[in-house]
C-alpha cells in the first residue's frame, strides 16, 4: 500500500505499461485506449524532456502525453523513447 501512496494510482498505471524488450524500455498501449492515454499523460507531465512533435505526428491535439512527444518512436504495440522515460 505504501507504493500506491508514493506513486499514486496513475503512476502505477504507467509502471504496469512499461516492459523491457530487445529495443530497451517500452510503453505498451495505444492512444485509443483511455487507460494507456492516461498513463502516458502522467509520464509526459513528469518528463523534463517532453516536447510536442510536429503537427502531422500529433495524436491528440493540445494534450501533454507521450503519444504526442517528438522523442516517441512507434513500435508494433506501443512506443519507445529516444530520451529516457521519467522515474515514477
Amino acid at each position: 500500500m505504501e507504493n500506491v501512496r508514493q506513486k499514486g494510482i496513475q503512476g502505477l498505471l504507467s509502471v504496469n505499461r512499461m516492459v523491457e524488450t530487445d529495443k530497451g524500455r517500452c510503453f505498451i498501449g495505444s492512444c485509443d485506449d483511455g487507460e494507456a492515454l492516461q498513463a502516458a499523460s502522467v509520464l509526459a507531465e513528469r518528463c523534463p524532456d517532453f516536447s510536442f512533435d510536429v503537427e502531422d505526428e500529433v495524436c491528440i491535439e493540445g494534450l501533454t502525453t507521450c503519444f504526442n512527444c517528438r522523442y516517441r518512436r512507434w513500435l508494433e504495440n506501443g512506443f519507445s523513447c529516444t530520451k529516457e522515460f521519467p522515474p515514477l
